[in-house]
């Protein structure tokens, strides 16, 4: 059986959403959905793939564009990201989608 991950140690509040995104690991596009996010990272389902744990991968997300991460888990096609980088449009972007439930700005 696979191990439980104990989530009580989350330093940042997880955001449902439900936005396809593409991961780029060793030159290679991964088609993927953003099942949840955070300041420090994201939890995602690959639509044909798997990636290792500890791999560098760039998740290209609407109106983020590309954003350095590394594989902190992976189990099948579902996998956890930790963002390494460009906390400012972070905040940005969870701002607009707690506040407006979308993740552009507000017209």
């Amino acid at each position: 059986m696979g191990h439980t991950i104990n989530m009580d140690h989350r330093q940042s509040k997880r955001h449902a959403i439900n936005v396809m995104a593409n991961l780029l690991c060793e030159n290679t596009s991964h088609p993927a959905q953003v099942l949840d996010i955070s300041k420090g990272g994201a939890k995602i389902t690959l639509a044909a793939s798997t990636l290792d744990k500890d791999s560098e991968v760039q998740i290209d997300l609407p109106f983020l564009n590309e954003l350095d991460a590394t594989v902190i888990w992976s189990s099948g096609q579902s996998c956890g990201l930790r963002f390494f980088d460009d906390q400012d449009r972070l905040n940005d972007f969870l701002y607009n989608l707690a506040i407006y439930g979308v993740c552009g700005h507000a017209e």
